[in-house]
């Protein structure tokens, strides 16, 4: 629950901070608040994937860290994007195109933790034999 509430939370200040808005004029802009819950589900998705790294306990922490560090820096590229976009939004295809990107951002995300997953396993399991066939 702390974390839903601190990703809707730390996208509101974003827009706020961004285009000079209150909360309550974000909350009544149908295109801001839809693209904000788009953000906010990446914002949810850095800041789980950065928990379960420091949860988790395995020997391969370094890898964790890495990823956590590019989905950080993932995340404000992509908040910048969709912000270069919420500029120039002025029509419902426009708000298409914003909420296009932000699942196209949310996707590669997850493919990313994905291929930084099977990474560490197979960096696990090799780790795994070399020692097997050093103790042999």
């Amino acid at each position: 629950m702390f974390f839903i509430v601190f990703c809707d939370t730390v996208t509101y200040i974003m827009w706020a901070a961004l285009l000079g808005k209150s909360y309550d004029e974000i909350a009544s802009d149908d295109k801001l608040l839809i693209i904000s819950n788009l953000l906010n589900l990446l914002v949810f998705y850095l800041l789980c994937r950065i928990f379960i790294s420091i949860v988790e306990k395995n020997e391969l922490k370094e890898i964790k860290i890495q990823e956590s560090i590019f989905l950080l820096l993932m995340t404000a590229f992509e908040s910048f994007v969709v912000y270069g976009y919420m500029i120039n939004v002025n029509s419902v295809e426009s708000v298409i195109e914003v909420i296009a990107i932000l699942l196209g951002f949310l996707i590669f995300n997850i493919y990313i933790t994905y291929i930084t997953r099977k990474t560490a396993d197979l960096k696990r399991a090799t780790t795994g034999s070399d020692i097997a066939q050093a103790v042999s």
